[in-house]
């Protein structure tokens, strides 16, 4: 159990960064007395993904040779 005097809960669903969460710590780090422990615990409802699934890939090896080099032979 943490024994906490202070908690923060978002009222509206909202994207938020790595930036703001660390604006955020910093901003309670100066304001909190010495001594006391500050917990940043953010969970998100869905995972970002990096590449959509219908991303296809595309190998070099399958690519005509565009290169003046490879006009050349």
């Amino acid at each position: 159990p943490i024994d906490a005097t202070i908690a923060l809960q978002a009222l509206e669903p909202a994207w938020i960064i790595s930036r703001q969460i660390e604006a955020g710590r910093r901003a309670m780090t100066q304001n909190a007395r010495r001594g006391e422990k500050i917990w940043v615990r953010i969970f998100s409802n869905k995972p970002v993904i990096v590449r959509p699934a219908e991303t296809v890939r595309v190998y070099s090896k399958h690519l005509p040779c565009t290169h003046s080099k490879c006009s050349d032979i």
